[in-house]
């Protein structure tokens, strides 16, 4: 439960009409190491908001996957995908992502 330290402050943003704010959210993350260089992770993350006074309520969702391996001793490869679902009435969106890192040590 949250409420705004200035009363009168104005906000536009989503949820900002509401004198209560509920928030939960429920996150999980798998790793699995594949090789001695080699390792696979998964994260997942649910977030709810609601306001109490407009009835408006936003989820996020988002899963993401990663593969990192050592290439050499000095370079590290790493590989990223990500699914991202906002809902929201005000400014809904969804994104998806894919990322490559490649790390040189010196």
């Amino acid at each position: 439960d949250a409420r705004a330290v200035d009363q009168t402050a104005t906000n536009a943003g989503d949820l900002s009409n509401g004198r209560n704010l509920h928030s939960t959210g429920f996150g999980v993350n798998v790793s699995h190491r594949l090789t001695p260089l080699s390792a696979l992770s998964a994260d997942l993350s649910l977030n709810r908001n609601s306001s109490t006074g407009d009835d408006r309520t936003t989820r996020l969702r988002s899963l993401s996957a990663t593969y990192t391996t050592r290439l050499s001793k000095q370079v590290d490869l790493s590989l990223s995908a990500r699914r991202t679902l906002f809902n929201s009435d005000v400014d809904p969106y969804n994104e998806s992502a894919i990322v490559a890192s490649l790390r040189m040590r010196f």
